[in-house]
């Protein structure tokens, strides 16, 4: 059965949307209507299917939480960090553009994910954030995770 774009809405337009219900509901065949949210005007919207996508356990929620990454808006930049940690197979340029963004909030939000996500090939970035980040909180975070990567 096709997932609807009415049902996608239905899943998001609560204040507090039930994700992990509604990505078990929806399932992979979201993520083309969850892109287009993503690329759209409503930022409260976008945010909440970058949201939803990290948690649909497919390899296109890695297109949609990098569209999301891609956005000018910090907000929805913030939201593609967060979800880093649900993504499957997270790919560490992805992770890396985030812990690098210019927003200490994208930045706070893709160390967290790589906690939970621990994509290989990040250590020497995290190692650099822990020495040079601009924010204290950031750089302890950074030391902090840091050892527990591969």
């Amino acid at each position: 059965m096709a997932v609807t774009r009415d049902q996608v809405l239905a899943a998001l337009y609560p204040d507090e949307p039930d994700y992990e219900e509604a990505a078990r509901r929806l399932g992979p065949d979201a993520a083309p209507l969850l892109l287009e949210l993503v690329e759209g005007d409503d930022l409260g919207l976008a945010s909440k299917a970058a949201s939803l996508a990290g948690l649909l356990g497919t390899n296109r929620s890695v297109e949609v939480v990098a569209a999301a990454a891609r956005s000018p808006q910090p907000v929805l930049r913030v939201a593609a960090a967060a979800a880093l940690s649900n993504v499957p197979n997270v790919p560490s340029d992805l992770a890396e553009t985030l812990l690098v963004d210019s927003d200490a909030g994208v930045r706070k939000w893709a160390l967290r994910s790589l906690e939970t996500a621990r994509p290989a090939g990040l250590k020497g970035r995290v190692r650099a954030m822990a020495a040079s980040d601009p924010e204290e909180e950031l750089r302890n975070l950074a030391r902090r995770i840091e050892p527990e990567l591969p």
